[in-house]
C-alpha cells in the first residue's frame, strides 16, 4: 500500500494543476465592444453617478401595485418554467463536479450448484477508477457548468423584473381605461344634450336641419369612442389577469386614479450600466461557459490518464481456488491517447470555437439594446414631461373657460348649448392629459427596467 500511495501521489498534484485564467468581464467587455465608444455620460442626460433604486417599485406608493406584482410572481408559469432550468443547471452541475472524482463500485455474486448461475462463484469485487485530470477537461466542465448555472440565476432575475414591470405597466393602462371610459361617457351625455337642443331649435324654427344632423353625427361619433374605450377597458384588465395568472375576465377593483409621478431618476454611469443589468451580466457568464467548453475540447485532443484499484475475495463449490491468492489486490494505472477519430476531436474544438465567438457577438447585441433601451426611455421620459406641462396647461385653460361658461349661462349672457360645447372641449383636454399621464408612467417603468432597477418582495 505504501508503494502504491507513492506512485499515486505525483498523479494527485498533476491533477491540482493550474488551468487557464478564465476571461474577466472588463475583458469580454473589450473583446466584444471594442468598436464602441462609451461615452462618460447619457447622451439624453440624467447626468450623475448615484446609483438607480434597487427597489423602485416602492416609489409608485401603491400597496395594491405590491400586492399584484407578488400575485404574479407567485403564479406565473414563466416563474416556474425559470425555476425548473435553474433546477437543471444546479443538477448537471452536481453531476460535473462528481466527475472529477474516483468512482468505487462493489460486486457481490452468490450462487450454487443449483442456483443463480450455476457458476458456484461466491464473492466481493471492490473497484475503484479515477481518471487523472491532467490536463484539465473535467475543471473546464466545471467551470462551464458553474457559468451555465449562475446565468440561469440572472436569467431569473431579468424575468422577474421584466414581469414585475409589465405587471405594472398593465395596470397603469387598466386604470387609465377605466378613467377614459368614464370621461367618453360625460362626453357622450354632454353630446346627447347638444343633440336634443338642436332638434328643438329646428321645431321650433331658430335652428336648421344641418345644425341638428352635425350635431346628431357628434353624438353617434361619442358613443361609437364610448364603445371603442370600453372595448379597451375590458381587454387592458384581461391583460392584466393574464399576468396574474388568473382567468381572464374576472371582477377586479383598480385604484380610481394614477399613482403620482416618481421623482427623478439617478441613472448612473453608462460603464456601470453592463454591470449591473442581469441579462448583460447573464450573457457575460455565457461568453465564460462558452470559453470554458472550448477549453475543454481542446484538452480532449490530449491522452487521457486513468488509475485502476480493486480488492476481491472468491470462492466456488465448483472449482478449487487457491487460497494465497485469494483475497487479493490489485493496482494499476493506464494511458488513452486519441490517435484516429475520424476528425470529430478537431472537429468539436471548431464548434466550440464558433459558440464562443456567437457568445462574444451575443453579448455585444444585449450590451448595445441596453445602452439604446435607456438613451431611448431617457429621450422619452423629457419629451413626455414636456408634453405632460404643454397639455396640462390648455387643461387648465379650458377648465377656466368652462366656469366661465358657466357663470355666463348662469347670468342668461350664454345659452346651454355654449356651456355644453366648452364642457366637450375640457373634456377631451382631461382625455389627453390622462393619456399621457400614463405615457409618462409606463416610460418611467421602462426606464427602470433598462437601468437595472431591482425588485425586493
Amino acid at each position: 500500500m505504501a508503494r502504491l500511495r507513492a506512485c499515486w501521489l505525483p498523479l494527485l498534484l498533476l491533477n491540482a494543476c493550474a488551468l487557464h485564467t478564465q476571461p474577466q468581464d472588463t475583458a469580454i467587455e473589450q473583446e466584444a465592444l471594442s468598436q464602441v465608444r462609451i461615452p462618460a455620460h447619457w447622451q439624453a442626460g440624467a447626468n450623475g453617478a448615484e446609483v438607480p433604486d434597487q427597489n423602485w417599485l416602492r416609489l409608485f406608493a401603491s400597496p395594491q401595485l405590491d400586492a399584484l406584482a407578488a400575485e404574479a410572481l407567485q403564479n406565473s408559469p414563466d416563474m416556474r418554467l425559470t425555476a425548473a432550468r435553474i433546477a437543471e443547471a444546479a443538477a448537471a452541475l452536481k453531476q460535473l463536479e462528481g466527475s472529477i472524482y474516483p468512482s468505487v463500485q462493489l460486486l457481490a455474486h452468490g450462487g450454487g450448484k443449483l442456483g443463480g448461475d450455476n457458476s458456484g462463484l461466491r464473492g466481493v469485487v471492490l473497484s475503484s477508477s479515477w481518471e487523472i485530470d491532467v490536463w484539465g477537461r473535467m475543471r473546464y466542465g466545471i467551470r462551464a457548468g458553474e457559468s451555465q448555472y449562475l446565468a440561469t440565476l440572472e436569467d431569473r432575475h431579468f424575468a422577474r423584473q421584466s414581469l414585475v414591470a409589465s405587471v405594472a405597466k398593465a395596470w397603469l393602462l387598466a386604470i387609465e381605461a377605466r378613467q377614459q371610459t368614464t370621461l367618453a361617457q360625460d362626453d357622450l351625455q354632454a353630446a346627447r344634450q347638444l343633440s336634443r337642443l338642436a332638434q328643438l331649435r329646428l321645431r321650433i324654427g331658430s335652428g336648421s336641419e344641418t345644425e341638428w344632423q352635425q350635431a346628431q353625427s357628434e353624438a353617434d361619433a361619442a358613443q361609437q369612442q364610448t364603445l371603442v374605450l370600453q372595448l379597451r377597458q375590458a381587454q387592458s384588465q384581461q391583460a392584466l389577469d393574464l399576468l396574474l395568472g388568473r382567468y381572464p375576465g374576472q371582477p377586479m377593483t383598480l385604484q380610481t386614479a394614477l399613482p403620482a409621478m416618481p421623482g427623478p431618476v439617478p441613472a448612473g454611469l453608462p460603464s456601470e450600466l453592463l454591470e449591473r443589468r442581469p441579462d448583460v451580466i447573464a450573457a457575460t457568464l455565457r461568453v465564460t461557459e462558452a470559453f470554458n467548453r472550448s477549453e475543454a475540447a481542446r484538452a480532449a485532443l490530449l491522452p487521457h490518464f486513468s488509475l485502476t484499484l480493486a480488492f476481491a475475495s472468491l470462492s466456488s463449490s465448483l472449482v478449487s481456488l487457491s487460497n494465497q491468492d485469494n483475497p487479493f489486490w490489485s493496482g494499476g494505472a493506464s494511458m488513452l491517447a486519441p490517435l484516429f477519430q475520424g476528425g470529430t476531436l478537431r472537429a468539436q474544438v471548431e464548434a466550440r470555437n464558433a459558440e464562443q465567438q456567437a457568445a462574444l457577438a451575443n453579448y455585444a447585441q444585449t450590451g448595445l439594446n441596453a445602452f439604446q433601451e435607456v438613451e431611448f426611455a431617457l429621450t422619452a421620459d423629457h419629451s413626455l414631461s414636456l408634453q405632460q406641462q404643454q397639455q396640462q396647461a390648455r387643461r387648465d385653460a379650458s377648465a377656466q373657460q368652462l366656469t366661465i361658461a358657466r357663470s355666463s349661462q348662469r347670468i342668461g349672457a350664454s345659452d346651454q348649448s355654449a356651456l355644453l360645447r366648452q364642457q366637450r372641449l375640457t373634456l377631451a383636454e382631461e382625455a389627453a392629459l390622462l393619456q399621457l399621464q400614463r405615457q409618462r408612467l409606463c416610460q418611467r417603468v421602462n426606464l427602470y427596467l433598462a437601468l437595472g432597477g431591482g425588485y425586493a418582495e
